[in-house]
C-alpha cells in the first residue's frame, strides 16, 4: 500500500468530507464506528481520511474499466481513445448505467445500516462482522432499489453488526427472494408471533381480512414460515399463576398477555410456525407496541374456542423472563366492547 505522504489526483475534492468525518468519527455511536469498520476495512480505519481519498480514485477507475474505458496494463491505467464502433458506444453505455445504479442502490442499503445504528442504543459486540456475511449481503444489496426494502436490508447489516451471527447466510438468500409485497405481508403476520415463533391464526386460517390462507402459503414457499396443509396444529394456550390462580398467557416479547377465562377451561388456537429465516427477520420486520397487542387481542375475541372470554389483561414485563416468572410493570386491559367501540369510530 502507498504510504500516505504521496500525492494522490482527484477529478473530486473529497477532503472536506474526509476531513468532516474524520473530526467526528471519534463521537460516533460505536456500533456506527464498527460499520465504518466493515465498510472501510478495519486495518484502514485509522488512516480515514487517506483511504476516503483512495478509495474515490479507486471506484473511478474501477469504473473506466469496467465500461471498457481503460485498461489496465503494467500497473497503469491506460485511458482508451472513442470507439467509432456504435455497437460498442451503446453496449458501454449501458455497462456504465447498470454500475452506477448498483452503486446507488448499495449506497441506499449502507445508508439505512447507518441510521438505524445511530438509532440504537443497545450494546454492541465487539465481534466484527464476518467478511463472508458482508460480501453476501454487499451482493444482494447492489439490486435493491425500493426505498423500503433498502431499508430492510439496512436494519439487516445494522443488526448483524449489534450481535455477530444474528443472521444466517441461507437467511439472506431466502430475504432475496421476498419481494416488497411479500415483505410486508410477513411483517403484518409477524405482529401475531407468540412465544418461540408461533402464528396466531384465526378459524379461517387467517389474521385479519386482507391476510388470508393463500397468503400463508406463499409465505411458506418462501421458506419463512412452515405449516402443514391443510392446517391442522393446534397448541392449548398455557396458564401461570397471576394474583394467586391460574390465568391463560401469551408472551409477545415484551409484552406477556393475561386471559381472564375459568381455570379449568383449556383455550386453544391454530398456529403456523415461524422458521429459523423467519424469526431472523422478524427481529427486524417489525416493533412490538401497544397497538400489536391490541390487534392480536381483536383476533384472540374472533375465535371460537375463546369465546366465553371477556377481558384481556396485557403489560411490559422486564427482560429476561425465566421459568414462567415475570416482573410485569402497569396492567391494561381491554375488552370485547371496547375493541368493537373502537372499530365503529373508526368506521364512521
Amino acid at each position: 500500500m502507498a504510504d500516505s505522504s504521496d500525492p494522490i489526483k482527484l477529478t473530486g475534492d473529497m477532503t472536506p468530507v474526509a476531513q468532516g468525518v474524520k473530526a467526528n468519527l471519534d463521537a460516533l455511536p460505536k456500533a456506527t464506528n464498527k460499520l465504518f469498520h466493515t465498510f472501510l476495512g478495519k486495518k484502514h480505519a485509522d488512516a480515514l481520511r487517506y483511504e476516503l481519498l483512495v478509495a474515490a480514485q479507486t471506484e473511478a477507475d474501477i469504473k473506466k474499466i469496467s465500461s471498457g474505458k481503460a485498461t489496465f496494463t503494467n500497473g497503469e491505467i491506460v485511458e482508451k481513445e472513442q470507439s467509432d464502433d456504435i455497437a460498442d458506444t451503446v453496449s458501454t453505455s449501458f455497462l456504465q448505467l447498470k454500475m452506477e445504479e448498483e452503486s446507488e442502490n448499495l449506497h441506499g442499503c449502507m445508508r439505512e445500516a447507518i441510521r438505524d445504528s445511530l438509532s440504537r442504543n443497545d450494546d454492541v459486540s465487539p465481534t466484527p462482522i464476518s467478511e463472508k456475511f458482508f460480501s453476501r449481503w454487499r451482493s444482494e444489496a447492489i439490486h435493491i432499489s425500493d426505498q423500503e426494502e433498502q431499508q430492510l436490508w439496512g436494519k439487516v447489516l445494522s443488526e448483524e453488526n449489534q450481535k455477530q451471527g444474528t443472521f444466517s447466510l441461507s437467511t439472506i438468500d431466502i430475504l432475496r427472494n421476498v419481494d416488497k409485497k411479500m415483505a410486508g405481508i410477513f411483517s403484518t403476520i409477524c405482529k401475531y408471533a407468540i412465544f418461540d415463533g408461533d402464528i396466531i391464526l384465526g378459524d379461517d386460517y387467517e389474521v385479519d381480512a386482507e391476510i388470508n390462507y393463500d397468503a400463508f402459503v406463499r409465505l411458506s414457499e418462501l421458506g419463512l414460515i412452515s405449516m402443514s396443509i391443510p392446517v391442522k396444529t393446534s397448541h392449548n394456550i398455557p396458564t401461570l399463576s397471576f394474583s394467586g390462580k391460574k390465568t391463560h398467557f401469551l408472551e409477545i416479547e415484551p409484552y406477556l398477555v393475561l386471559i381472564e377465562a375459568k381455570e379449568e377451561e383449556k383455550l386453544s388456537y391454530l398456529y403456523a410456525r415461524l422458521t429459523t429465516a423467519g424469526k431472523e427477520i422478524r427481529k427486524v420486520a417489525i416493533d412490538v407496541d401497544e397497538d400489536t397487542i391490541q390487534d392480536v387481542c381483536r383476533l384472540l375475541f374472533k375465535i371460537k374456542s375463546l369465546e366465553n372470554v371477556e377481558k384481556i389483561l396485557y403489560g411490559k414485563y422486564d427482560l429476561p423472563a425465566i421459568d414462567n416468572n415475570y416482573e410485569i410493570g402497569i396492567l391494561q386491559n381491554i375488552t370485547r366492547e371496547m375493541l368493537n367501540d373502537n372499530d365503529q369510530d373508526e368506521s364512521l
